[in-house]
């Protein structure tokens, strides 16, 4: 490896029959799988090494059966006695174990680049969490359940100050010393109030004994945080770390937090990046879940397609003929031209844009008798279904325009004929932006194709 630092993940799976049945709060467990490989893989293709900290069921998992290449795996996890509720305590674990520095990361984090703390850092982690009433509310619970926190966390309490976080999608550093006093602060922390730990949410406990409390004792010593995202996060969806469509050309770091392991459109974006990426483990990964008894989310890889209450309510089987394998077939071919084309400028000028056949008309629903909204409904191949997309009256005119190919150029030279002509001599630039964002959305929600 080029840098001193160890870069290392962890794994612990809950016991049961079937380990690649395990979720880990995605859709449906290949999702999980495929996040494991995808931010393995990246981490190996970037740093060289990946170290793993698992239990046996985890080593079953990534190790024995997808096989990914992890420098070294270390079955520790075992024998540890916790909650399984509570999932930050595995990672806390492994924390404890280092003996040189570290970044560790978690099995949602995909990197493009090296990340940006310095190796010899003291402490690092993924970003500041500037986010005064999700943690104050978490409190509330805690207090009310007479939880008892540490010194450095009650004293950080008394001072009502805004309640500030970090983020550990990544985590580590070189003051191991710290880490020693942390862990141990938050082992003790979990101890105290194992009682306690049913009667609230455990979700946002995970989040209070492993990201509040780190940044709290980071406080007290004086020391400083070096973090992979520089902005304070003031929004706890965290839409700022999660762009696939600007992968690997301007998005290099993604964080796919607790929402987006539910939304179906972000499991699509995950599994198309490791399909166009690591194919032979995008199929592995499905192939060794179907053999295991377990159905596949993605209605492609199945008999019969699932019942429709199981997608969301923007979803529907629209009664039409369509020939979904070669429906597929262009759409897989797609995700590989989408991100060539709008990578530079050159390639957008050389590129044709048609809206896709199988789309249909635009209709104008009313919303509370008044409100009116454009809506179209586009073929999702993976999921054999149509997807409901409402659109703007911008996305309504560039629908119709591409009934027939248009080049970029064509096409911004038509559009600029709706925009004031005295704005477009000020906000060229812009109104190229625009356009091109809304061709980069429509080509990814398969509203429309490059052509050529």
């Amino acid at each position: 490896m080029e840098s001193k630092v160890s870069i290392i993940q962890t794994l612990f799976l809950p016991g049961n029959d079937n380990p690649l049945s395990n979720t880990l709060g995605f859709l449906s467990p290949e999702f999980n799988w495929m996040s494991w490989a995808l931010s393995c893989l990246q981490l190996e293709e970037i740093y060289g090494e990946v170290e793993l900290y698992t239990n046996k069921a985890g080593k079953e998992v990534l190790i024995d059966q997808l096989k990914l290449p992890y420098s070294s795996v270390n079955v520790v996890l075992d024998d540890i006695d916790f909650p399984e509720s509570l999932w930050a305590y595995p990672k806390l674990y492994t924390y404890s174990l280092q003996k040189k520095p570290f970044f560790h990361i978690d099995g949602d984090v995909f990197i493009w680049e090296k990340l940006k703390p310095r190796s010899d850092a003291k402490l690092i982690a993924q970003n500041i969490e500037n986010t005064d009433n999700y943690y104050r509310e978490i409190f509330r619970t805690l207090i009310k359940e007479n939880f008892l926190f540490p010194d450095v966390i009650q004293k950080e309490i008394d001072t009502n100050q805004p309640f500030t976080s970090i983020n550990a999608g990544i985590i580590g550093g070189s003051d191991l010393d710290f880490f020693k006093d942390y862990t141990a602060k938050a082992f003790e922390f979990i101890t105290n109030n194992i009682q306690k730990v049913s009667l609230i949410n455990h979700g946002k406990f995970n989040m209070i004994f492993e990201q509040y409390l780190f940044y709290c004792l980071a406080k007290q010593k004086k020391l400083k945080i070096e973090c992979q995202i520089s902005e304070e996060t003031t929004d706890m969806t965290y839409k700022e770390s999660f762009n696939f469509l600007d992968v690997p050309y301007r998005t290099k770091y993604i964080h796919m937090v607790g929402s987006y392991k539910k939304s179906v459109d972000a499991c699509i974006l995950l599994a198309k990046r490791l399909k166009q990426n690591y194919p032979v483990y995008y199929y592995e990964i499905i192939n060794k879940c179907k053999s295991s008894g377990i159905i596949p989310f993605f209605n492609c890889y199945r008999d019969k397609r699932m019942p429709l209450n199981t997608l969301s309510g923007e979803y529907s089987y629209v009664q039409t003929r369509v020939n979904w394998p070669e429906l597929y077939a262009a759409q897989n071919k797609q995700q590989a031209l989408i991100e060539v084309t709008f990578n530079t400028l050159t390639n957008l000028n050389a590129s044709y844009f048609q809206t896709n056949k199988q789309v249909s008309q635009s209709q104008f629903l009313e919303v509370d008798g008044s409100e009116k909204k454009i809506y179209c409904e586009a073929p999702y191949s993976y999921l054999k279904a149509f997807k409901k997309i409402e659109c703007d009256e911008l996305d309504n005119v560039l629908i119709k325009l591409l009934r027939q190919p248009q080049s970029f150029k064509n096409l911004c030279y038509q559009l600029q004929k709706l925009f004031n002509e005295e704005e477009m001599k000020n906000e060229k630039d812009a109104f190229i932006e625009l356009i091109k964002l809304k061709l980069k959305n429509g080509c990814a929600s398969n509203l429309y194709y490059i052509i050529g």
